[in-house]
């Protein structure tokens, strides 16, 4: 299976898709006004916007032959999204649109539930990944005494601001 990259410089969000669903993705974002470009791709990375940490780890699946990366950190963020996740009908075939940052995942229900399954079973790893970089990176922080102003336990265990 080959997968593609749509990208009009003059919109938005960019679409990862399939060649199962590039042709009709492509007539939908043509009807609204779009010109997209596409090239193949055999990688896609996923993220959420804000801070990012140049140590951070990835985890990597593969589904289709795509190999699809999130951070460790929010691979649990995009898990829920992807499972919470309502089909679309309006290309007039069923589809699932996970959003990214600055672009999108568009899956068949068969590629939405691949990437489920691989994701549930690295769940808990993930979190553990996440609790220990949260922790050494609130450790980093609290050592830059007079540079930075933050205290450790304005932070739960997980590394979440605990709101006052």
């Amino acid at each position: 299976m080959k997968w593609y990259f749509l990208t009009d410089w003059n919109w938005g969000k960019g679409h990862l898709v399939s060649d199962t669903l590039r042709g009709p993705i492509i007539e939908n974002l043509k009807k609204r006004g779009m010109s997209p470009h596409s090239e193949e791709r055999s990688q896609f990375a996923i993220d959420l916007p804000g801070m990012c940490l140049a140590d951070r780890s990835w985890t990597e699946v593969r589904v289709g032959g795509l190999t699809v990366a999130a951070p460790t950190a929010e691979l649990s963020t995009f898990y829920g999204r992807l499972d919470d996740l309502g089909v679309r009908k309006e290309i007039g075939v069923p589809y699932y649109k996970l959003h990214s940052w600055l672009s999108c995942l568009v899956l068949t229900r068969e590629q939405r539930d691949q990437l489920l399954h691989q994701w549930v079973d690295l769940l808990d790893m993930a979190d553990a990944i996440a609790s220990a970089e949260s922790a050494a990176l609130i450790d980093r922080v609290s050592r830059c005494k007079g540079v930075v102003h933050v205290k450790p336990d304005e932070f739960d265990p997980s590394g979440r601001k605990i709101e006052a």
